[in-house]
């Protein structure tokens, strides 16, 4: 999983499908960026196909929070459906 930091962004781009160690590693990277009062969440999902519940709860409950900002980009129509299905805040956009 790839992270980078530039002011409070941080772009957050996992190498593959968000499941079981990989989806473990996504949810606690984002928790520890939120710590680390990074306040606008790039998510780049070109290498993602396949997301679980632990990495859609950690997006749906990060994303109730009014000071955090999520952009996901390069999302496959499934996978967005799959995020939506959560219904993340509407701090959440798709580029």
């Amino acid at each position: 999983m790839i992270t980078e930091k530039n002011g409070k962004t941080a772009v957050v781009k996992p190498e593959s499908d968000l499941t079981g160690k990989n989806s473990e590693e996504f949810s606690n990277i984002l928790s520890n960026l939120a710590e680390e009062n990074f306040n606008r969440f790039i998510l780049d999902m070109s290498g993602v196909s396949l997301i679980d519940p632990l990495s859609l709860s950690e997006i749906k409950i990060l994303s109730s929070r009014p000071d955090l900002e999520f952009i996901i980009r390069n999302v496959s129509k499934p996978l967005m459906n799959m995020i939506l299905l959560v219904r993340p805040d509407s701090r959440v956009s798709f580029e």
